[in-house]
């Protein structure tokens, strides 16, 4: 139960409280990394109700978000990532680098 809750978390703060203007910029200016990972923190310390835990997870999310998309703008092949095949398979690597993090964490903070 407590991985569901963690990944119901996860996709309120990664997906639903991130706009889309963060999540096109948050590789290029460290302004909209900032705002993205203080909501990851803020989600994950409140419902946790552990500081440390949302704190890591906001760094550990920041750099994966950081290096990841940096990475995907530099060989994306196509400016229309819907028409580029490489953002869905970046995209679940994302997702799943940040899942592993959040499970991980999870089991040695609780």
């Amino acid at each position: 139960m407590e991985y569901i809750a963690l990944l119901l978390l996860h996709y309120l703060s990664d997906f639903l409280l991130q706009s889309r203007i963060v999540a096109e910029n948050k590789s290029i200016n460290k302004s909209f990394l900032i705002v993205h990972c203080s909501i990851i923190f803020l989600a994950l310390s409140i419902f946790t109700l552990n500081p440390l835990f949302g704190i890591i997870n906001a760094v550990i999310h920041g750099f994966i978000d950081k290096n990841i998309w940096s990475y995907y703008r530099k060989n994306a092949k196509s400016k229309r990532y819907w028409k580029d095949n490489s953002f869905y398979s970046t995209l679940g690597l994302d997702q799943l680098l940040h899942v592993s993090v959040l499970f991980i964490t999870w089991d040695i903070l609780k």
